[in-house]
């Protein structure tokens, strides 16, 4: 009897101690996984940070808590907090500060997150006003990419004139659930142009800002977060290249600037080189990089009243 209960004691403690190694079942993380959504830099002011009432001669905290959602990297970012300097001032510091946050992978599939503080003092309001409503911006400006990496079919035989079995045929893709960035590739058409024996695969590629912000030239995103300003040519501008095959042969794309319209723009993409008419038609990987600078702006109200 004693052996028994010996055996069944220890099977409970085997149970144990398997189901306290982990909080649960384990979630298989894939690269599509990762290159999902619409987001890139996330972010917002804290519950209580700034407070939404304070007085006059108050010290008290401006928190921002920043999170890549996206699948790209953030280096040299900046974070800027425009405040009334008629009503508030800095404690101390800087109001632009650097952000550099990892995005979402196999190893981090989260990404990085950060809590960025400011100490802002509240002015006095003198004799006639007894509270006032002040509004604090934040702005968040970053480079960032879309990397889009989908399988396509480069059909020799496109008008189906020759008696053969395909390995594939031409087809249009559409996505709805973003690439882990902001800007994202929505549809994707293939086609074939034929020149005497050559087979130019061509491919036309729709483009969308789903994020909350706006697209600006990569190379302005430093003065967009400073006392600078940047002109409308800054504005909607990315940059694109696009690549087939395990060889990555380029692609001329037109138009070869891209500037966005109404947050979309249509890009038609041939590979000039072309392949043999000949071969079997056969899948590869169109690749897709989109790099450009984001910024977005958000808002917070503080009512400063007066010590009376």
């Amino acid at each position: 009897m004693k052996k028994i209960i010996l055996i069944i004691t220890s099977i409970f403690l085997i149970l144990i101690v398997g189901c306290s190694n982990g909080e649960g079942p384990s979630v298989s993380i894939t690269d599509n996984d990762i290159h999902t959504g619409t987001e890139g830099l996330s972010f917002k002011f804290g519950e209580k940070t700034p407070p939404p009432l304070v007085y006059a001669t108050d010290n008290f905290p401006i928190g921002v808590e920043i999170k890549n959602k996206g699948a790209f990297d953030v280096q040299n970012g900046y974070l800027l907090l425009n405040i009334e300097e008629d009503l508030l001032e800095l404690d101390q510091g800087n109001q632009r500060s650097k952000v550099d946050l990892e995005g979402k992978s196999l190893s981090n599939p989260e990404g990085d997150e950060e809590v960025f503080r400011f100490n802002v003092i509240s002015r006095e309001l003198g004799k006639v006003t007894e509270t006032i409503t002040t509004t604090m911006l934040a702005t968040l400006c970053y480079k960032y990419q879309t990397d889009v990496n989908v399988d396509v079919c480069v059909d020799t035989d496109f008008y189906n004139t020759r008696e053969i079995e395909k390995a594939c045929d031409a087809k249009d893709e559409s996505f709805t659930s973003g690439q882990g960035a902001p800007i994202a590739v929505t549809r994707i058409e293939s086609k074939i142009l034929e020149e005497n024996e050559i087979i130019k695969p061509h491919f036309t590629i729709y483009l969308r800002n789903k994020g909350q912000g706006e697209v600006i030239n990569q190379n302005s995103v430093d003065n967009a977060c400073s006392a600078s300003t940047i002109g409308d040519s800054q504005l909607n501008y990315l940059n694109v290249n696009v690549n087939l095959g395990d060889m990555q042969s380029q692609l001329t794309c037109k138009p070869n600037q891209i500037k966005l319209k109404d947050d979309a723009e249509i890009i038609r993409c041939t590979l000039d080189e072309g392949v043999d008419k000949s071969i079997q038609p056969y899948t590869t990987v169109l690749n897709i990089k989109l790099d450009y600078g984001y910024i977005e702006t958000i808002s917070k109200s503080v009512q400063i009243r007066e010590n009376r």
